[in-house]
Parts: C-alpha cells; structure tokens; sequence
C-alpha cells in the first residue's frame, strides 16, 4: 500500500478521489439515453479510468472516450 501511495504522489494523483468528475451522470445518462441506475455507475467508474490516464483531459475529450467506446461498454454492463 505504501508503493501504491507514493505511486500516486508522483503522478500527481494522491487528491484525485477529490477531484469533481468532468462529465456528470445525468449528461452519461443523456449521451448513453439511459437510466439512472447501475450501468451509469459502471460508466462513472470508466471515465474515472480515462482522467486518471488523462490527468489534463477536457470535457470534450471525455465525451469522445464515452461515445468512442459507447457499443463496447453498452454490450458491458
């Protein structure tokens, strides 16, 4: 756990359970036309992925992860 931590210390990431998500859930529910409910937790948990690899990443480059992998995480979850 100590190496994990210090992992995150230098990327830069020890805060990132802190940090407010780009892209909320009602606009994954908007952009997936789905439901609030399980599958737009699983959708949160991969965006969290995708800004945590792309620490500098916009909203805009977010919502073309989401729609890129769209089919992909629909047939998922």
């Amino acid at each position: 756990m100590k190496e994990f931590n210090s992992t995150l210390d230098q990327l830069g990431l020890s805060n990132f359970h802190y940090k407010k998500p780009l892209i909320d859930g009602k606009e994954i529910c908007t952009l997936y036309q789905v439901a609030p409910g399980k599958i737009v937790g699983h959708l949160n948990n991969e965006l969290a992925r995708f800004e945590i690899l792309n620490p500098s990443a916009s909203v805009d480059e977010c919502l073309d992860y989401l729609e890129l992998h769209k089919s992909n995480f629909l047939t998922k979850y």
